[in-house]
């Protein structure tokens, strides 16, 4: 693990990222700058706190020297009740443009997959109100979090999926969805104003398109390629089947290839064998995407469950947290997507391995953010 390899210090720093962000408190009667208590919480929250009292408990402990650093203007930590004014009335959306231009701009996505999909926080329930809904991006692979919307009562995923990707650079990336955001204006916008590409899961939801797919029976000919991995207790064989005979016939948006897989999912003793079909749809070009590299980003394209999602309920115990007022649900979820991001850009295979690391290297848990 190599703390220098994020950009810690300077214009492109962590830190920096966090003093760009604007604090909504009135001017009069602050004590401790918005940065100090933002700068805290990434920290805390890569210790593996989840509340604003782990948060205000943990930054309790601070030293004098090191609530300096963290440029705060008195001996004190900030209390609970400070932290959760602060983080409850924060621009969500500003903060999520900052930390996902941060953590965009720290490889270039050209050439890379990205994953959209979206989340309920089901602990941030309150009362009526329904729990709040996250529309994410993620880079294949990689695990880093680049782009996050909430999806409010009054829309969908559908029409937030453009305004995700409007301010980050994508160009010649290759953008997966699962059916529900494969429509032909995301197609459209994807291609002629991002530069990239797309691969697109097909269901009933398109229906002419998905009838057009079956129609080619493309089982008919032998598979293009297969691959056997044998992990989690049970045994799982993929097949894909290409074909490019729908470009030109579908009005489907700059679809260069058709696609179906085949999973057969077999527990290790040989029993509860199954058979699942995928059907598919993609902007590549036979000569840029070959059946395996078609096979593997659709795959890949999973990740977003168990590399984001999956923490964040788990490790980060998101669905069960208490916390529920105000912008705090949606704030939390920011800087769970940040640390967890920066837990795989510093090659954690594992996030509770990386918190256990920071728990008892609070120093490095500073240098990450250069102070």
């Amino acid at each position: 693990m190599f703390i220098n390899s994020l950009p810690i210090e300077g214009k492109e720093g962590l830190m920096e990222m966090i003093k760009r962000i604007t604090d909504p408190r009135k001017p009069r009667g602050i004590r401790h700058p918005l940065p100090s208590i933002l700068a805290m919480a990434v920290c805390t929250v890569l210790c593996g706190q989840r509340s604003y009292l782990g948060i205000a408990e943990w930054s309790k402990g601070l030293t004098s020297d090191m609530l300096k650093r963290f440029g705060c203007k008195r001996e004190s930590a900030p209390s609970e009740p400070t932290v959760r004014r602060t983080l409850q009335s924060i621009d969500v959306e500003e903060t999520d443009r900052e930390i996902s231009h941060w953590l965009a701009s720290q490889n270039s996505l050209s050439g890379k997959a990205i994953a959209t999909d979206g989340k309920t926080a089901r602990g941030s329930r309150d009362g009526d109100k329904r729990p709040i809904h996250l529309l994410s991006a993620i880079v294949h692979k990689e695990g880093r979090v680049i782009a996050q919307k909430e999806v409010d009562e009054k829309t969908n995923e559908i029409k937030l999926v453009k305004p995700l990707f409007d301010e980050i650079d994508i160009k010649g990336a290759v953008v997966t969805t699962d059916a529900l955001l494969t429509q032909r204006k995301f197609a459209k916008y994807l291609i002629e104003e991002k530069e990239a590409d797309y691969v697109f899961t097909v269901k009933e939801n398109q229906p002419t398109l998905y009838e057009d797919i079956k129609d080619l029976n493309l089982r008919k000919e032998p598979y293009h390629f297969r691959t056997l991995d044998k992990a989690h207790g049970r045994i799982e064989e993929r097949k894909i089947w290409v074909s490019s005979e729908l470009k030109g016939y579908s009005d489907f948006p700059y679809a260069e290839q058709v696609f179906m897989i085949e999973r057969y999912p077999t527990k290790l003793d040989g029993s509860c064998p199954s058979t699942e079909i995928a059907y598919g749809i993609t902007s590549l070009s036979a000569e840029k995407a070959s059946p395996e590299r078609l096979l593997s980003i659709n795959r890949g394209h999973w990740e977003i469950e168990n590399r984001l999602h999956w923490v964040r309920d788990v490790t980060f115990d998101e669905d069960r947290s208490q916390i529920r007022k105000g912008k705090g649900p949606h704030c939390m979820a920011s800087l769970r997507n940040l640390v967890i991001s920066i837990f795989r850009i510093l090659g954690f295979k594992y996030i509770p391995s990386g918190i256990r690391y920071f728990i008892m290297h609070l120093e490095n848990a500073l240098g990450i953010l250069g102070i």
